[in-house]
């Protein structure tokens, strides 16, 4: 009798196991004909989503006195193509983070997956907090099945405010649930369900109120040259988070009304430090000798326009609090929130009435009959002229005084 080594043993007993797990993962005749007959009817499509289960639930954090977010997301891809690859990603910021990121196959076995996690960054964007985690995954066979199941947390709810129903690739059906309880007012906006089908249904589960919807066959989201924003023309959900009972039952509101929001961003902009001494010496420099209010105002439009580079800046509270106008001037650049509010305070200095302006784009369909952050993405400057509004934005390097770029002339500041 021939005796094998420990070693070599175990190696083989190994390899046995692999090839009988591999065995199991394999497609079976069902899954690779129910494959087939997807690929014939989306013969443009490699993968779909043959499930996805999103659950939502809500707690307090006593210590932050902040509501806090739970987000499960389980999406199960099925390979309609004879082999295909895809990519996975998700993100995450100062204010929220990515608790699980897991794959199994059909069997719910765990597989081995290489996550890749790195700064977010493009062209217009100089510094911001977002991270995204994104990684391969790898259909050999027709009628493969992958699940990536992800667990997102938010510290605060005001910044969890939608959730879409599309994904890059067909979603065959799918669920997502929330669950909101008795302390918490939220009203959950529908956007878009149109010829979609989508359907809501809600149901008392003790004290807290379950929001369900059941979605089926939704196409795959499309990226084409020049088209609107997500938010005109694909389903989603918008949450209105209008207020929370703390654990000794006391009532903080959130956003109930657009004033709640107004006062939220007012309070940002009161807490920043402003110093006029170096701002107040080029004012005087930029107005000297000029007589008319027109003349002042565009010397001191042009010379932001001119002098300050735009570069965007993202970064947990820094996206909706503006720097201190003496930093954008010292440093010569800035966001829009720094360009407005160095804007603001030059005109002031020179004696006018100006203010801050927030603005939502073209991109965002959105407006301020809603009280969410989700309404507005720049900020620009108004000088006040006989009682009414001049809106000048020091962002756009070569628009004159009086006029506005394309991105927000239709929206209602």
């Amino acid at each position: 009798m021939k005796l094998f080594a420990p070693a070599m043993t175990l190696s083989l007993l190994l390899l046995l196991s692999n090839t009988v797990n591999a065995q199991k993962d394999k497609p079976t005749a069902q899954e690779v004909s129910k494959a087939k007959t997807l690929k014939e009817k989306y013969e443009d499509e490699d993968v779909v989503i043959s499930d996805k289960k999103t659950e939502i639930t809500f707690s307090r954090n006593s210590r932050t006195n902040k509501v806090e977010v739970r987000e499960e997301i389980t999406t199960t891809f099925f390979s309609i193509a004879s082999r295909a690859d895809i990519g996975y990603s998700t993100g995450y910021d100062n204010e929220s983070s990515i608790e699980t990121l897991n794959l199994t196959d059909k069997r719910n076995k765990r597989i081995a997956w290489s996550i890749n996690d790195e700064a977010y960054s493009t062209q217009s964007v100089f510094h911001n907090d977002y991270r995204v985690k994104y990684a391969k995954l790898t259909f050999p066979l027709q009628g493969y099945l992958r699940t990536v199941k992800e667990v997102k947390e938010y510290k605060d709810i005001k910044y969890f405010t939608t959730d879409y129903f599309v994904e890059p690739y067909r979603v065959i059906k799918g669920t997502m649930s929330i669950t909101i309880p008795e302390w918490l007012e939220m009203e959950i906006k529908e956007y878009h369900f149109g010829n979609n089908d989508i359907k809501r249904l809600s149901k008392k589960v003790g004290a807290d109120t379950q929001v369900t919807f059941k979605i089926n066959n939704l196409s795959p989201m499309k990226s084409e040259y020049r088209m609107p924003g997500n938010s005109y023309i694909y389903p989603h959900v918008l949450y209105l988070t209008q207020s929370f009972k703390d654990s000794k039952g006391a009532e903080i509101t959130l956003f109930k009304e657009t004033q709640d929001l107004y006062n939220w961003y007012s309070s940002l902009v009161n807490d920043v430090d402003i110093q006029t001494t170096d701002i107040a010496v080029k004012v005087n420099e930029l107005t000297a000798g000029l007589t008319t209010d027109d003349e002042k105002v565009k010397a001191i439009y042009y010379w932001v326009q001119d002098n300050i580079k735009y570069i965007a800046f993202e970064d947990g509270i820094a996206g909706f609090k503006p720097d201190s106008p003496q930093n954008v001037f010292s440093k010569k650049y800035g966001d829009c929130k720094g360009m407005a509010i160095l804007l603001k305070t030059m005109l002031i200095e020179a004696g006018y009435d100006a203010r801050l302006v927030w603005i939502g784009t073209d991109h965002i369909s959105y407006d301020y009959s809603t009280p969410s952050l989700s309404v507005d993405n720049h900020m620009i400057t108004a000088i006040m002229v006989d009682g009414k509004p001049i809106f000048i934005d020091g962002t756009e390097k070569f628009n004159s005084y009086g006029t506005f770029a394309t991105r927000i002339q239709a929206n209602k500041p």
